[in-house]
């Protein structure tokens, strides 16, 4: 390897100051979120915001016959589906330890969605709230570790 400056070789402690300096600036600029969690910010919206549809989708009349919590789910899941699509387009490798707890945040999200269908309407819109926390809590978690990188 040469220099732009001259013909000669690098010395082996310029390379090493070169590569200290390289080293610095790759910790001094931010990791960039994962697509992990922008997907999980979305099906937490989603779920959010179906929570609280499904507590006031009883006060609206039906759409042509067809029930509104059901019309409401369809929209979700389409929704869903295309949060899902965010990291089949995005494919970026994930952190040490993402995939895992990725699991963990998708079972607690399967687990809220499941307490927003079957839960009377009245506690569906606590259901809301709790979709918030585990984004902000994911949210801490990642940030947390993307320091630690």
């Amino acid at each position: 390897m040469t220099t732009k400056d001259s013909d000669a070789t690098m010395s082996p402690a310029a390379a090493a100051e070169l590569l200290a300096q390289a080293d610095k600036a790759r910790t001094s600029i931010p990791a960039s979120i994962p697509t992990a969690v922008v997907t999980l910010g979305i099906l937490c919206a989603v779920g959010s915001f179906g929570s609280l549809t499904f507590a006031f989708a009883t006060h609206v009349p039906t759409l042509g016959g067809l029930d509104t919590r059901i019309a409401v789910t369809v929209l979700l899941v389409a929704w869903i589906l295309g949060a899902a699509f965010i990291p089949l387009v995005f494919r970026t490798p994930w952190r040490h330890g993402l995939a895992v707890r990725w699991l963990i945040y998708m079972v607690a999200w399967a687990l809220l969605w499941g307490a927003a269908l079957f839960l009377p309407t009245s506690l569906s819109m606590w259901v809301s709230a709790l979709f918030i926390s585990l984004f902000a809590i994911a949210c801490g978690i990642e940030a947390k570790r993307a320091r630690k990188a």
